[in-house]
C-alpha cells in the first residue's frame, strides 16, 4: 500500500509541476525574425480564444498548465480588482502531465510543420485573450504593418476560431 501511495504522489507532483515541452523561443515573442528573408512569404498565426499561454512577470505560466488542463486547479485570471499582470508567451503548444505518456498536442504539430517550410517565415501572434479585442486588433495591425515593410509580399494571416 505504501508503494501505491508513493506512485500517486509522484504522478501528482509531475502533473502539478507542469512538465510541458515548450515551443521554440522565437515563436514565443511577437517580433520580427532576425534572420528573415524578404523574398519569403510571411505567415502570421493568431491562436483562438484561450489559445495563448499567459505568464506572470516572474515567467510562471498562469494559463494553461497541466493541473488546470486536468481540472485540478482553476487560475484567477480576473482583469479587475487585485488581478495580476499577465503577458502572452506564444500559442498553447503541448500540455504534458507525464511527458510522452500523458500529453496533448494543442498547436504543436501544426506550428512545427509550418516553421520548417523553407519558403515561409512563420510567426505566432499570441495575445492576452482576456482583454478587449480592439486593443488586440491594434497590436496585430502594428505587427502586420511592421512585417509588411520588410517583406516583398503582404503577410498571410491565419486565425483560429476567431
Amino acid at each position: 500500500q505504501s508503494l501505491f501511495k508513493f506512485f500517486w504522489i509522484i504522478c501528482l507532483s509531475l502533473i502539478i509541476s507542469d512538465c510541458r515541452t515548450s515551443q521554440p523561443e522565437h515563436l514565443r515573442k511577437v517580433v520580427l525574425k532576425a534572420d528573415f528573408k524578404a523574398s519569403n512569404q510571411a505567415v502570421v498565426f493568431v491562436p483562438g480564444i484561450k489559445g495563448s499561454i499567459l505568464e506572470d512577470s516572474n515567467g510562471n505560466v498562469q494559463w494553461l498548465d497541466a493541473a488546470q488542463a486536468l481540472g485540478f486547479s482553476t487560475p484567477d485570471l480576473r482583469l479587475l480588482g487585485n488581478s495580476i499582470s499577465l503577458r502572452p508567451k506564444g500559442a498553447l503548444y503541448r500540455i504534458s502531465a507525464i511527458p510522452y505518456l500523458i500529453e496533448v498536442n494543442v498547436y504543436a504539430p501544426w506550428i512545427e510543420k509550418m516553421s520548417k517550410e523553407d519558403a515561409l517565415d512563420f510567426y505566432v501572434f499570441s495575445y492576452d485573450w482576456r482583454k478587449k479585442n480592439l486593443s488586440t486588433r491594434d497590436q496585430l495591425i502594428l505587427f502586420l504593418e511592421e512585417i509588411g515593410k520588410q517583406y516583398k509580399s503582404k503577410p498571410i494571416l491565419i486565425g483560429h476560431s476567431m
